[in-house]
């Protein structure tokens, strides 16, 4: 190990200096803010207006091959979305729903549910305006708060499930927040302060193999989180804050920005705020009595977060809705037991048209690049170890 000199050595003082003045100062600050924000947004609903550009990049070959089926049209380099997001917080669930109003793809059209508890997310079955697709609501573990941690492979059409970050538009605490699950794989490390830019203070992610990342906050604003930016693989995610507005003393962004890239597709988002509002006290999961449900509480987390994403082995339930969701425990009693292994990517119903055919076309390609995505992190952190 090559010696520092002595210029070095108190440069290399200095900075651990700095960082323990930094964490001596904003410390309990910091923190207190954090979770005071968050206790305050728990009892509150954000409604977002959304505008998403996704951008196909694909080499001759690449475009050749995926259209070469005589029915199937053009792929487009890049197509629109715009659509509306609702999140309605209380101390113990969460709602997120997602409408897809417009889209270059017309099958993408549609609203996507979500409700997050604290040990587990419901997942509507989706599109939920569509009479085409009987399939099952699932309901999938987590291995802590679910709003926090984020979930693994949510509806391939939904645009915005894989990336969000409940910090920016649900004011959840950052220094709670480990998620998207698409980048942190459900692993909980810490967010260490790592210095000062003017008002901002940047925290850097430890002790996720693999993944690098860090979140601003702005010491001037109690600490609002400002940007994100997280790698994992080929997979990267930026988020920025802006046009900032209050509300009960609270700074909140009212527009937020996010780049996501991944292989050959790229995403630009952005999510303007259009209502802060008090979360009705009776919120609940909200699905139809006699609604089939496939639930996975029966398989730890960790079991699906190693699966690779395609098939999960272990205990799956089936029963159908009856107004709540049945405790864990009494999962053997309330539904059918299947030990059959349980597809997480599943077939897509048979293509009605072109237009289906290239939207679940494109779907593939997404869930292709998801999947390597996943699998070439394992590989790293397999060779880390």
């Amino acid at each position: 190990m090559q010696k520092l000199g002595t210029g070095g050595a108190a440069l290399l003082i200095a900075a651990i200096c700095s960082v323990l003045l930094l964490k001596a100062g904003y410390g309990d600050a910091l923190g207190k803010a954090c979770q005071q924000r968050d206790v305050w947004s728990s009892h509150r609903t954000f409604v977002w207006d959304v505008a998403i550009m996704v951008s196909v990049h694909l080499t001759p070959a690449e475009r050749e091959m995926l259209e070469s089926t005589p029915s199937t049209k053009r792929i487009p380099a890049q197509r629109q979305l715009e659509g509306k997001l609702v999140v309605m917080r209380t101390p113990s669930l969460t709602f997120i729903g997602h409408k897809q109003a417009r889209a270059t793809i017309a099958q993408q059209v549609g609203r996507y549910e979500y409700w997050f508890g604290p040990d587990f997310v419901v997942v509507a079955p989706y599109p939920v305006d569509s009479q085409n697709m009987p399939q099952p609501a699932l309901v999938i573990p987590t291995p802590s708060d679910a709003l926090y941690v984020g979930f693994l492979m949510p509806p391939l059409p939904d645009e915005l499930a894989l990336v969000l970050h409940p910090s920016f538009i649900a004011g959840a605490d950052p220094l709670r927040v480990f998620a998207p699950a698409s980048i942190f794989q459900w692993r909980q490390g810490a967010w260490n302060v790592s210095e000062r830019r003017g008002n901002v203070v940047v925290l850097c992610l430890a002790g996720v193999p693999g993944v690098e990342a860090e979140c601003w906050l702005d010491a001037s604003r109690r600490f609002a989180p400002t940007f994100f930016k997280a790698r994992q693989g080929t997979f990267t995610l930026e988020y920025a804050a802006s046009d900032w507005k209050m509300a009960d003393g609270w700074w909140l962004p009212g527009r937020v920005g996010i780049h996501r890239e991944g292989g050959a597709v790229s995403s630009d988002m952005v999510l303007t705020l259009r209502q802060v509002a008090k979360t009705p006290a009776d919120l609940h999961i909200a699905l139809p009595r006699g609604q089939p449900i496939t639930d996975l509480r029966g398989i730890p987390p960790e079991s699906i977060a190693a699966s690779g994403l395609m098939l999960v082995q272990g205990s799956t339930y089936h029963y159908t809705w009856s107004g709540s969701l049945p405790p864990k425990g009494t999962l053997p009693v309330a539904g059918m037991r299947t030990s059959q292994p349980f597809r997480m990517v599943g077939p897509p119903p048979q293509p009605a048209s072109d237009n289906s055919l290239l939207t679940w076309l494109l779907s593939g390609v997404i869930t292709a690049l998801a999947v390597g995505a996943l699998w070439y992190w394992r590989l790293k952190v397999k060779k880390a170890v």
